[in-house]
């Protein structure tokens, strides 16, 4: 602990989007499963609630969100004037020649791993190129299954949208993909949340409790933070 200080790494705007993202995804993954095999009804036959109309309006508008919420964070990790963080979240060289070396730590071969300001090699490298996959292939198939009209009724998802049908095998086999996409999600977030628990209880340094926070204990030489460009000149 002597050799290590408290900085302030992760804004709250950063934290913000993180939560909204995390809270939609879960609401698009409850909402997805029921739309694909609907598990309960509500009030009688001949009074029917209509669940499946409010399950699919809430999916289209976290649908949105998301879409939203991911081109801001894309955004602002590139034109961000408090912290354009692309060089410490994004696969780069760097990051290629150290995830052996961070591939090691998580599989328990080594006790320790280099530093890094926010995202190690094994998220910038795997998980998000692959993260950033599967969110384009989720937004297509959802806009070609959305069946609806776009920019005033001057056009639709089958003028828009068609190809993808053709792309992934036609309508059926473009709604098994978009379903599948809800358990590549679920490994994906399942493995984000080991790595932040495994970093956090071997290294002890807050990484877990940073996302709500902010907060992470870091080297003291690395100390204080702003940025990558001043990471990079302290190495």
């Amino acid at each position: 602990m002597a050799d290590r200080v408290l900085v302030k790494q992760r804004n709250w705007v950063y934290i913000l989007l993180h939560w909204i993202i995390v809270s939609v995804l879960a609401i698009l993954a409850f909402t997805g499963l029921y739309i694909h095999r609907p598990f309960f009804t509500m009030g009688t036959e001949a009074d029917p609630v209509m669940v499946m109309s409010w399950i699919r309006w809430t999916h289209f508008i976290c649908a949105a969100i998301l879409i939203e919420s991911v081109l801001i964070r894309l955004e602002l990790a590139f034109f961000s004037h408090f912290d354009a963080d692309w060089r410490d979240i994004g696969p780069s060289r760097k990051m290629l020649k150290a995830l052996p070396e961070a591939l090691s730590f998580y599989l328990f071969a080594r006790n320790d791993h280099r530093y890094w300001r926010k995202l190690n090699p094994v998220k910038s490298v795997i998980l998000v190129p692959l993260e950033l996959l599967f969110y384009l292939i989720a937004i297509l198939t959802g806009f070609a299954m959305f069946e609806g009209t776009f920019f005033w009724r001057t056009t639709d998802t089958v003028v828009l949208f068609g190809w993808v049908y053709d792309l992934f095998g036609g309508q059926q086999s473009t709604r098994n993909w978009h379903y599948y996409l809800f358990w590549i999600f679920l490994m994906i977030g399942v493995i984000h949340v080991y790595l932040n628990i495994l970093r956090t209880a071997r290294q002890r340094d807050m990484t877990f409790r940073s996302m709500l926070s902010g907060w992470r204990l870091v080297p003291r030489k690395y100390a204080p933070i702003k940025g990558a460009s001043q990471r990079k000149k302290r190495e």
